[in-house]
This record gives structure tokens, sequence and C-alpha cells, in this order.
């Protein structure tokens, strides 16, 4: 990478802010409940600070609960990120549910049966909340550093360094 300082840096905030995104979107899939794999796959990364929409409708579950899926875990897509000097990426889910999934609803029990016992709870009590609170996206953050530090195109400096002395 030949080219200034500047551009440089530029290159380093974009790249550390795809892995970054690529880190915590891959812990949230993780993290979070997966049945049929659709909460796991509305994950989403978006340029910019905008608000993340609900996308599609909700599922009919008048002739049963779909039957659960062995996890398959998907990538995130990244958009392109050009190189800047500060770069603003949101990430947040599009499924219909999420406030649920998420643990987000504080009223709405998470015990869904006559009896008393749990169905259809694949995730940790409040887990959503623990990643974000409790170290988790912290961790992320640093994997995602980490990774962009060791990218080969990023390790070394290769340009023109120009000092001004006044």
């Amino acid at each position: 990478m030949a080219g200034s300082l500047r551009d440089y840096m530029q290159s380093i905030v974009a790249e550390t802010a795809k892995k970054t995104a690529e880190a915590i979107t891959d812990d949230l899939k993780r993290a979070g409940p997966y049945w049929t794999g659709d909460f796991e796959k509305a994950w989403v990364v978006r340029p910019g600070f905008v608000n993340i929409a609900k996308e599609g409708v909700g599922r009919d579950i008048s002739q049963g609960f779909p039957a659960r899926k062995t996890p398959s875990y998907t990538k995130a897509a990244i958009p392109p990120v050009q190189p800047a000097s500060s770069v603003e990426l949101t990430i947040g889910n599009t499924s219909t549910y999420r406030e649920v999934a998420m643990d987000l609803l504080p009223d709405l029990p998470r015990v869904f049966r006559d009896d008393g016992t749990p169905k259809n709870i694949t995730a940790d009590q409040d887990w959503y909340i623990k990643y974000r609170q409790a170290g988790g996206l912290t961790k992320s953050i640093n994997r995602g550093i980490a990774e962009a530090a060791k990218d080969p195109k990023l390790v070394k400096y290769k340009g023109d360094v120009e000092v001004k002395v006044r």
C-alpha cells in the first residue's frame, strides 16, 4: 500500500470497522436464540447511524411450531467501507419478533406452557443485555481490532511521510 500516512490511517479505520462489525455480528448470532435460523439470519450491518427496520411478516404457527434445526451460522454481509477518518456502521436485527428474542420486553414471560415449563428457549435469560453490559460486546470489539491488526495490507506502511517543522 503506497500513499500518504493519512490514506494509510484511513484504511486502518475502515478495515477495523469491518472486522469489528464481523466479530460483533458473529457473537450476537451465537449468543442469541436459534430455532429455525430465521432470527440468526436477520442480523444485519448497515452503513451510517441508521434505524434498522423490521422486515417480513411474523410466522404463522396456527398449524404448529416449526421443528428445531441444528444451528448453522451464517456470516453477516458487511457493506463496503471506504477509507475515512471516521466510519459509522449500525448493527441490528430485522426480525419481526426481535424484542421477544432479545429479551427486551420485561413484562413478557419466557415461559409459554400452562404448566410453567420453558418452551422453545434456546438462549440464556437476558442474553442480549448481558452481552452488551457484561463484557461480551467489549470482547467482540477487541477481537475485531486484533483481526484488523493482522491484515497483511495494514501491517506494514509503505509510503511517504511528510514532516513539517515550524
